[in-house]
């Protein structure tokens, strides 16, 4: 936009010049912000897509295990144990297709089918012959949807039915830059599937219909949109999961890209008397922004923890910074030491509570809270709370004789909490197991891969003995209590930097892969885990809950599918010869 021609005659040359080039700042400032939305979207989509693919698989192995209960009586117990653990379950649903009518283990009651005329997808990510509905409304007047299997030549089957209001509050978290949004459509109906304002779900998208629909009924699967809104402009991201029928929207107002870059344009207003002052702001600013945008992209909490330091190394003078991860399961304050180890420095709920309403405070060593106290702060220093809806994430503790800018500081901290937020939710969704917080099955071929030209480097497979017989005298709980206290010590056994990785490699096998000095050595580590499992009985209602495991060794070698099997078989071995025992694989 050009400047009328009085005003240009009335400014000095070198404050139009720097006015000029202000602006020119604050237009890159918005294209910066408005890349960084986009970008932000796109991972929106990501998580949310990967949250619902993994409550549908959890739930095709709960279906599985309700099937294999329905020729026993204990079909109702285990569905109850199901519905009590899994808030996101409304209801498990026995449903008679001859009759038109369904029993619900909610209530303990029968029930006519929903009126709606339901379409069923299948999917074909999931198991054979899994079905997934259009949304509907239950008995209970909520918008539901429900997977099922489909049996042949059966007319009873069985449904999960998941809560829409539950699934939305899960995806609430993610935001493209403050307050953007993140809805989901179903493509057929156009009725809003999650929503952050739960009023809105099973209503017609207006926003859907505003240019969204067509492109995807003309065959884009994705894409960036633009559109009107009632008073607003909208800028957003779409992507329609082909498996499910759901349309996927994330994004933000551009009125709030334009607000997110308002603080740059007046940090640049305030320093147009002081040319150098304002040269020096604006590249501040721009290093700032650059800094903060790499952090949004690491990839685990060492890197989070090294990119955070290297803000505050950059911005501010300070004498020390301490970032502490909150356990919210265990109720601990956590910190890294140089490996990635993860080390308690406190178990303090309550302070917890007390961070989440707390704003950014410049403290004392006598006004210290618990944490800064245990890690013996010995100056003046800055508590900065990183936190979401759902509450505490960490803890950043910055040590300074002097006060900083505190605007620069809060800015910091939303982006901060926003980045780690965010890479919390990706590492538990794609590298961990959800029950031990072990790696997966997946990430460990990936680390055996990584390291096969490396000497000295071993890979474990563990088998907890008699496991079915566990679960049959003590019940399933017991069972998964005994998977979480054998993770905990093999964690315990083998940590960083020897242990490369530990996972649950599904139901109860466990991998290790870890540096040795040689065969015996490895062999001893493994031997020393066998041992503090035998004499490591879980308590459980009262009883002592003994269970040993069987472990087979070998050195990584060739390929993965080759080191895999050779530690197969060892194991496979080791079972042979009476379980609770370990077995190196030293065969050609």
């Amino acid at each position: 936009m050009a400047l009328p021609k009085i005003l240009i005659k009335t400014l000095p040359p070198s404050l139009f010049l720097l006015s000029a080039g202000l602006l020119y700042s604050a237009f890159q400032q918005v294209q910066l912000t408005e890349h960084q939305a986009q970008v932000e979207s796109k991972r929106n989509l990501q998580i949310a897509e990967q949250i619902v693919d993994s409550q549908l698989n959890a739930a095709v192995s709960k279906i599985f295990q309700l099937e294999q209960a329905q020729q026993t009586q204990s079909l109702g117990e285990i569905a109850q144990s199901i519905l009590d653990k899994h808030v996101a379950y409304s209801d498990i649903m026995s449903v008679d297709s001859s009759r038109g009518d369904y029993f619900s283990f909610t209530d303990q009651k029968r029930y006519a089918l929903p009126k709606t005329e339901l379409t069923w997808r299948p999917i074909n990510d999931l198991a054979k012959q899994f079905w997934f509905s259009s949304i509907y409304k239950n008995h209970q007047d909520r918008w539901v949807f429900a997977l099922k299997h489909q049996k042949v030549h059966s007319s009873e089957e069985l449904w999960i039915q998941f809560d829409l209001q539950i699934t939305s509050s899960r995806l609430e978290a993610l935001k493209t830059l403050s307050n953007g949004y993140l809805f989901i459509v179903e493509q057929q109906s156009g009725l809003i599937v999650i929503h952050p304002d739960l009023q809105r779900i099973g209503t017609p998208s207006v926003s859907y219909q505003s240019g969204i629909a067509q492109r995807v009924a003309e065959g884009e699967r994705s894409g960036e949109h633009e559109y009107y809104y009632k008073t607003q402009f909208k800028v957003s991201q779409f992507y329609l999961d082909e498996d499910t029928g759901w349309v996927y929207v994330s994004g933000t107002d551009r009125k709030e890209i334009l607000a997110a870059s308002h603080q740059f344009a007046i940090a640049g207003l305030i320093l147009l008397a002081i040319i150098f002052s304002a040269v020096i702001r604006s590249y501040l600013l721009n290093q700032l922004n650059s800094a903060l945008k790499a952090l949004a992209q690491q990839e685990d909490l060492n890197q989070f923890k090294q990119a955070l330091k290297a803000i505050f190394d950059r911005f501010f003078y300070h004498r020390g910074l301490t970032f502490c991860v909150y356990d919210a399961h265990h109720h601990q304050f956590q910190t890294l030491d140089y490996h990635g180890n993860l080390q308690n420095v406190v178990e303090e709920p309550n302070l917890a509570k007390v961070l989440v309403e707390r704003p950014v405070r410049f403290l004392t060593q006598k006004s210290a809270d618990k944490v800064a106290k245990t890690l013996k702060l010995r100056h003046r220093h800055y508590s900065i709370p990183l936190k979401t809806n759902e509450g505490l994430l960490g803890v950043v503790y910055l040590q300074t004789a002097l006060p900083v800018p505190y605007a620069l500081l809060c800015a910091i901290q939303t982006y901060s909490e926003v980045a780690l937020a965010n890479l919390l939710l990706s590492q538990r969704l794609k590298s961990k197991d959800v029950m031990t917080q072990l790696d997966n099955k997946l990430t460990i071929r990936e680390k055996i891969n990584e390291h096969l030209t490396l000497p000295h480097t071993y890979f474990a497979m563990l088998d907890i003995d008699h496991f079915k017989q566990i679960n049959d005298n003590y019940g399933h709980q017991c069972g998964d209590k005994v998977i979480i206290q054998a993770a905990l010590l093999m964690e315990k056994c083998f940590p960083k930097p020897g242990a490369i990785s530990i996972a649950r490699y599904g139901g109860e096998e466990f991998c290790i892969l870890f540096s040795a000095n040689n065969e015996n050595d490895a062999y001893d580590q493994c031997e020393l885990l066998r041992q503090r499992i035998e004499n490591s009985p879980l308590i459980f209602n009262q009883h002592q809950v003994r269970y040993t495991v069987s472990i087979g060794i070998t050195q990584i070698r060739d390929s993965q599918h080759i080191t895999i099997g050779r530690a197969d078989k060892a194991l496979y071995q080791a079972k042979g010869l009476g379980r609770n025992q370990v077995v190196l694989n030293t065969f050609e």
